[in-house]
């Protein structure tokens, strides 16, 4: 498994997937297609520009909706973000009823709960995309860089919840006072979410081994409204969680429908000598490379 990344100038790490049909039930040994998670990234991209131009259709909401999804639900996709009041994944991406599983905890921290509810919109959903998504100025890491040398809060409920967090950022510990956004501490712990979560479930691998789930990281900033890159996982463990194999033409031909759906994401993508150059810049997708 490699780190897949591509440049764009603010991203909406968000991708479709597909109703719950007898090939999700087959389970994750069931190889699937990337495509439409590429065709959904674009629609979700163009929602986060609406949302942060203060375009927002806010469709999706009506009652015609809401007696359709009485019956079920298939959302496409799973954000795990940060409880913040400022931070609601449905608007932030301009999604309505039915589009987003979403799974908030402070930092984005995941316990096994998080982790159940995830494996469960995987599944038993249908969905094939999942974004860990952080944002500038989080209290939560505010508050591990704080207590960084273990200083108790007062409540051992908040104590384990920076504990989880204090890893991420402790190189950050001499960050200067005038860094308000903290956007530093802030990638980092993005990038440890999404590797504790890779490390931790065996669904979540299997679906990512089998071209089912793509995961996804970014920062949203408060300010302008837009969702950009978090992080460069360069190095990232997560990336080395399983072993490299060689690309087959399948994968390659998936790819090449996923950037025909995808519009205006990236045009940036090099070629297969390339695919190995990485910059700090680049936006990040963890995808399954055969």
């Amino acid at each position: 498994m490699i780190l897949k990344m591509k440049h764009c100038a603010f991203v909406a790490l968000l991708a479709v997937g597909f109703a719950y049909t007898e090939a999700a039930k087959a389970g994750p040994q069931t190889k699937g297609s990337l495509k439409d998670s590429w065709a959904a990234l674009s629609e979700i991209q163009a929602g986060n520009k609406r949302f942060s131009e203060g375009k927002s259709t806010h469709a999706g909401q009506d009652s015609a909706i809401r007696e359709k999804l009485a019956g079920g639900q298939q959302p496409p996709v799973i954000v795990v973000s940060c409880s913040d009041s400022r931070v609601p994944p449905e608007k932030i991406f301009d999604q309505g009823l039915g589009q987003v599983f979403t799974i908030r905890l402070a930092g984005h921290v995941l316990n096994s709960d998080a982790i159940a509810s995830i494996e469960y919109a995987l599944d038993h959903l249908g969905a094939k995309t999942l974004v860990i998504m952080g944002h500038d100025s989080c209290g939560a890491v505010k508050a591990a860089l704080i207590t960084l040398a273990n200083t108790s809060t007062g409540s051992p409920h908040l104590d384990s919840l920076l504990s989880k967090i204090r890893p991420a950022v402790s190189a950050f510990k001499n960050i200067s006072s005038e860094d308000k956004t903290i956007e530093g501490p802030v990638k980092a712990n993005v990038t440890a979410t999404v590797k504790d979560l890779v490390k931790r479930s065996k669904i979540v691998r299997e679906f990512i081994e089998n071209d089912r789930l793509l995961i996804a990281q970014g920062i949203y900033h408060l300010g302008s409204g837009l969702v950009v890159l978090g992080t460069d996982s360069k190095d990232s463990e997560v990336a080395s969680a399983e072993p490299k194999k060689k690309k087959t033409n399948r994968h390659a031909a998936s790819e090449n429908e996923g950037r025909e759906a995808k519009h205006e994401i990236s045009d940036e993508r090099s070629g297969a000598n390339n695919k190995k150059s990485r910059k700090s810049t680049q936006n990040d997708f963890y995808k399954p490379r055969d």
